[in-house]
């Protein structure tokens, strides 16, 4: 296999940077392979217009309702016992979170169309969105991100050693445990050391589970809220 390097000029590589930051390719070198792909650069990578990112948001919203998951929390109580220093658990199996979660992550990284950020520009720069409609807008996220800000219900303890010992809580924030699980374990390993720390006792698993299902429901309704909000918002954009 052939290796080529391509020296851009300034101007170029600027506004590559650029289609990079506002479309959602992960490096110029895959942005560049896209282009090769593409009739041997007869034709642009789509770029697709601020309806179709809303579009592209409500179907993967929709998707999102259509996972197991939700089925299994309505049928079964999710639980978790310790008894004689053991752990009984009624929790869903890991591919029926991961699948849903999976979704989530598109709506949270900056490199998607359609993350929480990406969709607030397009309110943000459409005089033709009524007011009414950003503000929902604005007040869901508000909403949802103080959600994400708060402590969890889990924290991990241990003994700090600084001239003498010294207890020490860590408190985790309801962000910080789901993205322990998503960038940990499930979709990078960028945060593997914070997987570790939350996960890797049996019983902090077990425990922290049931968080994330609190977690992840609270996501796909605030998710599902901005879909009805793009829905309305589709027509002033026509």
């Amino acid at each position: 296999m052939n290796n080529y390097t391509i020296s851009l000029s300034e101007n170029l590589n600027n506004f590559i940077k650029q289609v990079i930051a506002e479309s959602g390719y992960a490096d110029e070198n895959e942005y560049i392979t896209e282009l090769l792909r593409n009739c041997r650069l007869k034709q642009l990578p789509k770029r697709l217009s601020d309806i179709e990112k809303l579009q592209l948001f409500n179907r993967k919203a929709e998707r999102l309702e259509q996972y197991q998951l939700w089925k299994y929390l309505e049928n079964n109580q999710s639980t978790s016992q310790v008894s004689g220093g053991t752990i009984s658990n009624n929790l869903p199996d890991d591919e029926l979170i991961e699948a849903p979660l999976i979704t989530l992550r598109l709506f949270m990284q900056d490199k998607d169309y359609i993350s929480i950020r990406n969709i607030s520009k397009i309110y943000d720069s459409n005089p033709e969105i009524p007011n009414e409609l950003k503000d929902a807008f604005v007040e869901s996220r508000s909403n949802f991100n103080d959600f994400l800000k708060k402590e969890s219900l889990f924290s991990i303890e241990s003994i700090i050693w600084i001239n003498e010992r010294e207890h020490h809580t860590t408190h985790y924030t309801n962000k910080e445990v789901l993205e322990a699980l998503l960038y940990g374990e499930i979709a990078h390993f960028t945060q593997m050391e914070d997987y570790q720390k939350l996960y890797s006792n049996p019983f902090n698993k077990s425990f922290n589970f049931m968080q994330i299902m609190v977690i992840i429901k609270k996501f796909k309704s605030f998710i599902l809220i901005v879909k009805e909000i793009n829905q309305q918002a589709i027509p002033y954009l026509i």
